[in-house]
């Protein structure tokens, strides 16, 4: 069963300035005001994301914070802007594709280079960039920093908003 707008409402309060939600008094066992929900298990042991626990169900703060707000749930992908997954403001959360989701990121902690969309081949550096599910390359230039600057071109023009180089 889909929670409805009402239920939510019924159960929870929510901020849409910090983006945190807490519990109604009328919960049982639960004093009302209490900060409502928990870390989920993110990535390399940390909390990417804040989960909320309503009626048996588990559901992302941010998709809670949206349905809240707006009354819809939201279609596809919400991309937090800031890329703090904890940060639930409402300003801060926007929808997005899963390919406008992946350009708001920063350069991963494995990566070599330290520049997103490099990578070095033999004694240049290829630049390139997903275009759907193919990787088109963009060029080969002499030092890591031209070859992140034809990405992050490429990267402004596709995912404009989006873009974090």
């Amino acid at each position: 069963m889909m929670l409805l707008h009402t239920r939510l409402i019924e159960q929870l309060d929510y901020d849409p300035l910090t983006g945190i939600f807490t519990w109604r008094a009328n919960r049982r066992g639960v004093c009302g005001g209490a900060i409502a929900g928990a870390p989920s298990g993110g990535d390399e042991g940390g909390s990417k994301y804040w989960l909320i626990r309503l009626d048996k169900h588990r559901y992302y703060a941010h998709n809670l914070a949206w349905f809240y707000v707006h009354g819809v749930w939201p279609v596809g992908r919400l991309d937090h802007e800031d890329l703090d997954g904890w940060n639930n403001a409402i300003l801060n959360l926007r929808p997005a594709t899963v390919q406008q989701n992946a350009a708001n990121t920063i350069v991963r902690k494995n990566n070599r280079i330290g520049f997103k969309g490099v990578r070095k081949r033999k004694n240049r550096y290829e630049a390139r960039i997903s275009a759907g599910r193919k990787e088109k390359i963009l060029g080969h230039f002499d030092t890591p920093q031209e070859a992140h600057a034809a990405y992050c071109a490429a990267l402004q023009e596709r995912f404009g908003e989006y873009a974090r180089g």
